[in-house]
């Protein structure tokens, strides 16, 4: 980028091959394998989540108030459309597995955990990034410019350790492992890697010159890579029953793989069609294509042998739904365009 001021005509085409990346880690998170490396693949994976929140709060950053005000509406919009998704196929779901409550999820519980905590529907658990991001965003649009670089440094350093004791952590600093939804929300994960995004726009000068020096850079990226499978290992054989979201080498992995794709050029154009065109629509319908696909397998009587490729059949069916989807749309716009 050379240090320039991103406009809003300007497209950095590393972010698409990262986001390709990110929906596929995503998948890998949901759709787990039934190999026995499926715990490391989902450790890593949970640098997922981090980064988008992170290119998020890259973008926001240098944009104006008018497309920050856009991009809260179109994140809402998602979040409502996802919703309806999911709570259209609860209700198919239902109709053909009476055991499934379809109303017994409207309480006022599950309502106070979708308000505070960003706890959507069951099948459409994954969705709580986008709730949080809302949140993230609303804040944000009222707040952000009153609040310093490096105020949000601090905030998210001490954000993010909370969420690790708090969370991988918490059996070994507390004595109990705490539940998941307490701590995967807005304010433990989406402000802090929003406002890590945000810092990392204005750092950005430091960072390429960092990533310029390729020898040690490649050092540190393994380094980080076998210390976080490391931790893993440790987390996994020690505290079995604490579901490790985030490790402490998330974090550094996030900012690490990051910055090597936002400071770069694209130059895969398969990956870069993904990221443009596909990842939001393989994020929000992998879950329902996993739950589809495990029940056509069952039904085939290959279901142990579908678990094994589980991530990789998930994101292809995804994949083809939003293939399929983007086909559609773009279909019902030529048709609109001839019309008028």
């Amino acid at each position: 980028m050379g240090g320039k001021i991103i406009r809003q005509t300007d497209r950095v085409t590393g972010v698409d091959e990262l986001k390709a990346l990110c929906c596929f880690l995503v998948v890998c998170i949901h759709a787990k394998t039934s190999l026995t490396i499926g715990k490391y693949i989902v450790g890593l994976a949970r640098i997922a989540v981090p980064l988008f929140l992170m290119i998020s709060g890259y973008f926001y950053h240098c944009s104006s108030r008018e497309k920050k005000r856009q991009q809260l509406i179109h994140i809402s919009k998602l979040f409502v459309y996802g919703q309806a998704i999911y709570l259209a196929f609860e209700l198919f779901l239902s109709c053909i597995i009476p055991s499934r409550d379809f109303w017994g999820y409207f309480t006022w519980k599950n309502l106070m955990l979708f308000l505070f905590v960003n706890e959507p529907h069951p099948d459409s658990a994954h969705l709580w990034y986008l709730l949080a991001l809302i949140y993230v965003l609303c804040i944000s649009y009222y707040c952000d410019n009153y609040i310093s670089v490096n105020a949000k440094s601090v905030f998210c350093s001490v954000m993010i350790a909370c969420f690790i004791i708090l969370g991988t952590y918490s059996k070994a600093i507390i004595g109990k492992a705490l539940p998941e939804l307490l701590i995967r929300n807005f304010l433990f994960i989406g402000f802090p890697y929003f406002f890590l995004g945000e810092v990392f726009y204005e750092k950005r000068l430091k960072f390429e010159k960092l990533m310029q020096k390729s020898i040690a850079i490649k050092a540190v990226g393994i380094s980080i890579v076998l210390c976080s499978l490391l931790e893993i290992y440790i987390v996994s054989r020690l505290w079995p029953e604490v579901d490790g979201t985030v490790y402490i080498t998330t974090p550094l992995l996030s900012v690490f793989v990051f910055a090597a794709f936002i400071l770069k050029k694209g130059n895969s154009k398969i990956l870069l069609k993904i990221g443009r065109d596909y990842s939001t629509v393989v994020y929000i319908v992998h879950l329902m294509v996993y739950l589809l696909q495990g029940m056509v397998f069952k039904r085939l009587g290959a279901y142990n042998i579908s678990m094994i490729w589980a991530p990789v059949i998930c994101f292809l069916n995804s994949l083809l739904l939003a293939v399929v989807c983007d086909w559609i749309k773009n279909t019902h716009k030529a048709i609109n365009d001839s019309r008028s």
